[in-house]
């Protein structure tokens, strides 16, 4: 049997316009104006400079401390960029994030997380795994939506929970669950695209919460995803959005979710 593994919305728009600076230094500035600043939410946005860093995913992102937050990218060439931001009083400061791209030989100081292969879910369109304390947790989406279980020893899933079946007031089910990034913990989130309206949404574990959508005019969100929550403060959602234009290109958001 063919698995089918449907495609974020906006894939093959795979890059932001590339940079003869970031190609002559090898260094990038990434939000490196100033922005307005977002309040609960509300995506801290890349701005002028961002047309001149040529992002694309996958993205892995780490809390360094209570304040900073390691990103690591990928060029147009493929060359690996790290970065870092800050975030100061619970807000990510756009301007502070650089990228500098990896010497040749050098290994990056992290990598996108690789999801361990569980039988159970071999017929999963989307997966992602993270351990916690508790153990191994696994997301992932299928054709009845997205869904998060603890996983057994033995492979087996328990407390299985379906976060989000896909249906929105008034409208036909939404295709969900590309781009899907995973945290543990003891508030574990998901985050994934929406393919049908090219939007970022969050999902936790409560039942009496329903999944959180962000969207941007003009922009494809969601089109790689990575979540990050700093030690003792607040969870961000990282992702690349698909900006039209005669050139497509990506705009890094961070946006605060927790």
């Amino acid at each position: 049997m063919t698995r089918r593994t449907p495609r974020p919305r906006g894939a093959g728009r795979e890059h932001i316009r590339a940079s003869p600076l970031l190609a002559a230094l090898f260094l990038a500035a990434a939000c490196g104006a100033t922005a307005p600043e977002p309040e609960h939410g509300e995506p801290s946005r890349c701005t002028a400079t961002c047309d001149e860093v040529a992002l694309r995913g996958p993205l892995a992102a780490t809390a360094i401390d209570g304040s900073r937050v390691l990103v690591v990218a990928r060029s147009l060439d493929g060359r690996v960029l790290v970065g870092e931001a800050t975030v100061d009083d619970g807000r990510w400061d756009p301007a502070s994030l650089r990228f500098r791209a990896l010497d040749a030989g050098e290994e990056p100081p992290l990598q996108p997380d690789e999801p361990v292969a569980l039988d159970a879910l071999a017929d999963a369109h989307h997966l992602a795994t993270t351990r916690d304390e508790r153990g191994l947790l696994a997301a992932w989406a299928d054709d009845d939506g997205v869904h998060v279980a603890r996983v057994a020893a033995d492979g087996r899933l328990d407390s299985r929970r379906t976060v989000d079946d896909g249906t929105r007031d008034g409208e036909p089910a939404h295709r969900i669950g590309a781009s899907l990034a995973l945290i543990g913990g003891a508030a574990p989130l998901v985050a994934y695209q929406d393919q049908t309206d090219g939007t970022l949404v969050v999902a936790d574990l409560d039942p009496r919460t329903p999944p959180r959508t962000f969207r941007s005019p003009d922009r494809t969100r969601a089109m790689h995803v990575a979540l990050v929550r700093l030690r003792g403060g607040p969870a961000f959602a990282l992702d690349l959005a698909a900006v039209p234009g005669p050139r497509a290109r990506y705009e890094l958001l961070a946006t605060r979710i927790r």
